[in-house]
């Protein structure tokens, strides 16, 4: 590694206003940075806090809290075929839209194999009877699970019945 040795000489006033060499440029810039003068170009300029994002984080939370209550809720099981969840497991909104969905409420949401998830969303009509068989929903996301099951029975031209499992909580 070779040293290059660079020379300022004059006053301060005469160094910071003549034209520079590159290395002499750097140099300045270094030195009134050490001394508090000037700030770095790279450094960012801070940034006014977007709300999008409080917003995004403090869904996430909800999430998170949301899961980890569903997780004890189902024991580990896909709440509509009963297969052991593993790690890749989903939450499924029942009522769906943007709007509902931001509204985390544990008697709108299942724990889902990731297959199983798959398949409501595809429209699988023994999926969405699953869905509207499964226990711990309330009564507002039984009825769009069933509105589905529906949906999807005349599409396919089959006729439809649910039997719903009752849960202690009604």
């Amino acid at each position: 590694m070779s040293s290059a040795s660079v020379r300022l000489a004059g006053t301060v006033t005469d160094i910071l206003t003549r034209e520079k060499t590159e290395p002499q440029q750097n140099i300045v810039d270094a030195l009134a940075i050490l001394a508090g003068v000037a700030k770095p170009k790279h450094v960012r300029k801070e940034k006014t806090p977007d709300p999008r994002k409080a917003k995004r984080l403090a869904h996430n939370a909800s999430t998170a809290d949301l899961r980890a209550f569903v997780w004890e809720r189902c024991g580990g099981k896909c709440e509509a075929s009963g297969a052991d969840l593993g790690s890749a497991w989903e939450l499924h909104h029942c009522q769906g839209g943007p709007s509902r969905r931001r509204e985390q409420r544990p008697g709108n949401v299942l724990a889902l194999s990731w297959d199983m998830h798959r398949r409501v969303h595809r429209g699988d009509l023994d999926a969405l009877r699953a869905i509207a068989k499964a226990g711990p929903l309330d009564a507002e996301a039984r009825r769009a699970a069933e509105y589905r099951v529906e949906k999807a029975a005349r599409i396919a031209g089959v006729p439809v019945r649910i039997e719903v499992k009752e849960t202690a909580n009604g």
